[in-house]
């Protein structure tokens, strides 16, 4: 297939800018709902102690968006050093997933705010599967437009990809379903990502070690 005329072709450079922008000021809104407790000026170390206990669920919140966008953010870097253009339905598909990044305060403040109910729970974790499948979205183009990356991604680095969105999805899946039968325990199955990102990440760095240089042998 080939590549679009270059006037239809954006830089990678300022769309990777924009990702930069968007999620730097998102990562950052998320400590905004860490507020501390009211009415606690003169109280004792008990008092500030239990105040701080009643933030619990925010700060379980702050945690795991803080991580898992971190963690999106690095595998779009990671993903863009082999991307040399950038067509009309990438960009389409990356300012689509800035859209659901940029929610992502706005979810975590309602589950941090409303812990006990199930539909904040949801919420979040449907703006969790939308990041991730968007991701997906992203692979698939990519691998179907081979044109657009100079090297071709590798084979490894698209499993690890697929791998930790895929994940995402099923934990968010399996969130929404403890949230139906105790939303306090809903935002645990995301915890597991962690331990997904070092398995994903250790499997692509053996794979990488294995794999044959460019001109055929092997380390």
């Amino acid at each position: 297939m080939s590549a679009e005329p270059s006037a239809r072709l954006v830089s990678k450079h300022r769309l990777e800018a924009l990702y930069d922008g968007i999620y730097a000021v998102a990562m950052t809104l998320l400590v905004l709902d860490l507020k501390v407790p009211e009415g606690i000026a003169s109280a004792s170390d008990a008092a500030l102690l239990a105040g701080l206990r009643g933030l619990a669920p925010r700060f379980m919140a702050w945690i795991i968006s803080f991580l898992i966008l971190a963690a999106l953010w690095i595998g779009h870097q990671r993903l863009f050093h082999y991307v040399r253009r950038v067509d009309g339905r990438l960009l389409q598909i990356n300012v689509l997933a800035l859209l659901l990044a940029s929610l992502l305060p706005f979810s975590t403040a309602l589950i941090g705010e409303h812990a006990s109910h199930f539909v904040s729970q949801a919420f979040y974790d449907a703006n969790m599967a939308a990041l991730a499948l968007m991701t997906l979205w992203q692979l698939s183009h990519l691998r179907g437009h081979p044109e657009l990356c100079e090297p071709p991604i590798p084979e490894a680095s698209l499993r690890a990809s697929r791998l930790l969105c895929w994940s995402l999805t099923a934990f968010a899946a399996l969130s929404m379903a403890l949230a139906a039968w105790n939303p306090h325990i809903g935002t645990a199955p995301f915890l597991l990502m962690f331990v997904v990102v070092r398995f994903a990440r250790g499997r692509e760095s053996r794979a990488a070690e294995t794999a044959p240089h460019p001109d055929g042998s092997h380390p």
